[in-house]
This record gives structure tokens, C-alpha cells and sequence, in this order.
């Protein structure tokens, strides 16, 4: 008969607490900012670091940084043009209200000529109808 005590069942087991593997600490990464040509081997050599870099592995590295950011000079391009687009149909239409309320200003002030001529009223009558028309 098989002893069952030392085995656990997953499904039930609750982690006691988060454990970590000795020795697998990550060494700070290098960003490989100052090669150095080795021509006799024909690699890349990093200055900071020492380690050889193979060549096509970093011009390849460097194409996919110059497509990641052509891309994201496009999309930029694009969100600038469609913000200008936007920003332009505002203007339009605060110049569009301008136009308006300064139509309408005129409108008032030959309503209030006809007003005191017609029917003589005075200037303080006429400032309260103004006010109550705004």
C-alpha cells in the first residue's frame, strides 16, 4: 500500500509565499551605445561592456528602431493634421459667431434709433431693453 500523507493535492494547496530561484538574478543590461569596429574579426565590440556584438544583429536591430519610428512619425503626422483639421472648423465657426453678434449689435442699435424716434423713449428704457435682449 502506498503512503499518501506526503503527497499534495493543487487544486487545495495555497502558496505560502512567492519563491525564487538563487543564482537567476538579471545583470544590468547593456545598451551597447559605443561599438568599436574589430576589423581583424569583422564584429562589433562594445566599449562598456566587452561583449562582441555580431554585426548584421545590430544593423538589423537598427532597421527595426528606424521602422518602429517612421511608423510613429506617420501616426504622429497624422494626429497633427487631424487636430489642425479640427482646430480650423473651430475658428471657422467662432469667426462665423463673431460675425453674427456683431450683425446683431448693428441690428440693435438701429432698433433702438427707430425706437427713440418713434416713440421717444429715453436712453434708460432703451439700456434695459438692450440688456434684456442679450
Amino acid at each position: 500500500m502506498t503512503d499518501d500523507s506526503n503527497i499534495i493535492d493543487f487544486a487545495q494547496a495555497k502558496p505560502r509565499r512567492s519563491f525564487r530561484v538563487a543564482g537567476l538574478e538579471r545583470a544590468p543590461r547593456c545598451a551597447h551605445r559605443q561599438l568599436v569596429v574589430v576589423e581583424l574579426s569583422r564584429t562589433l565590440a562594445c566599449k562598456d561592456c566587452g561583449q562582441v556584438i555580431d554585426p548584421f544583429d545590430w544593423l538589423l536591430n537598427v532597421a527595426r528602431r528606424a521602422d518602429r519610428f517612421d511608423t510613429q512619425y506617420r501616426e504622429l503626422r497624422a494626429m497633427i493634421e487631424e487636430k489642425q483639421k479640427k482646430l480650423a472648423a473651430v475658428l471657422k465657426e467662432v469667426s462665423t459667431a463673431e460675425r453674427k453678434r456683431d450683425g446683431l449689435k448693428q441690428e440693435i442699435a438701429e432698433l433702438s434709433k427707430q425706437l427713440r424716434f418713434e416713440f421717444g423713449l429715453p436712453e434708460a428704457e432703451l439700456q434695459r431693453i438692450k440688456e434684456r435682449l442679450r
